[in-house]
């Protein structure tokens, strides 16, 4: 197994058993649910998260029920749920030694205290006690913006959404475009038939520079020219194999329908000029437009 699948099978058997204590008895710490304390002679009992998010006074059932589907169901009713919370609260507040915590803040949202809290304060007006964290007191420091430097790495195409990118957000474009990174949500993402064609008009460029270099009509040099071609491609956009990989299946029979057109094209007396990108795609790295005389 690897980790993901180790991690996994660990998971499921940690969760598929119940912890039993080996003495019951003598055992120290429980945690537990708010409703499982009824009925446990416990000396002291720790109540976090008092707050209305974990803590509601009518605790909402799971899942999107209208009051008539429990009943039909069997199923208890919010009036029950909120009697039974009552109850354990109310069995808690009776340990020799109870101490409640809550949060203040979720978020930089505030967040109230349960109304179970508020209402046992206003009956008993019980003294809350003091705040056991120490406060700092933190001196003021400026903050330097770092400052990026690509001068040291490559860019040879600039599209429309790399040249957005940079207007928007340096930093952004430095991260996506030069350090060739991603997003959490664009990892499994597959590449569009439009940056298809960018590869494959820079395929044909580089191969038919390459075919001026060393011409000839042999069918596998040609094939191995136009295969170290697509790599030179695939390495220089920074594609990798997840993403090409609906394209790749269908590349051996586009590459071979090619070269079949190429054969029979200059059997007709056309021959291959130059590849150059158009005025209107060079300032956007899109097209590439092939001239044959």
């Amino acid at each position: 197994m690897n980790q993901s699948q180790f991690e996994a099978w660990v998971s499921q058997t940690l969760e598929a058993m119940s912890f039993s204590p080996p003495h019951a008895d003598s055992t120290q710490v429980l945690i537990l649910p708010l409703s499982q304390l009824l009925g446990r002679p416990l000396e002291a009992v720790v109540l976090p998260g008092c707050d209305e998010l974990n803590l509601p006074t009518a605790p909402e059932p799971p899942g999107m029920w209208t009051p008539a589907l429990p009943a039909l169901l069997g199923l208890p009713a919010r009036e029950e749920l909120a009697a039974a919370a009552k109850a354990s609260w109310q069995y808690a507040l009776d340990f020799p030694k109870v101490d409640l915590l809550w949060r203040l803040s979720d978020g930089g949202e505030r967040v109230m205290a349960s109304g179970f809290v508020q209402a046992s304060r206003l009956q008993a007006a019980p003294a809350l006690a003091p705040d056991p964290c120490p406060l700092r007191t933190l001196g003021q420091r400026s903050c330097v913006m770092p400052a990026v430097r690509g001068d040291a790495l490559a860019l040879t195409r600039l599209s429309s959404t790399a040249y957005e990118d940079l207007r928007r957000c340096p930093y952004r474009f430095f991260a996506l475009r030069l350090l060739k990174l991603q997003e959490s949500n664009e990892l499994d993402a597959e590449i569009d038939k439009r940056d298809f064609g960018n590869w494959l008009h820079q395929v044909l460029k580089l191969f038919h520079d390459a075919l001026q270099r060393s011409p000839g009509s042999d069918a596998n040099a040609r094939q191995a020219l136009i295969n170290a071609a697509a790599d030179q491609t695939t390495l220089a956009l920074g594609l990798s194999s997840s993403e090409f990989l609906p394209f790749a299946a269908s590349w051996p029979r586009l590459r071979a329908g090619y070269l079949a057109w190429l054969g029979a094209h200059e059997a007709g007396g056309a021959s291959y000029g130059e590849g150059k990108a158009c005025e209107f795609c060079s300032a956007r790295g899109l097209c590439r437009k092939d001239f044959w005389q």
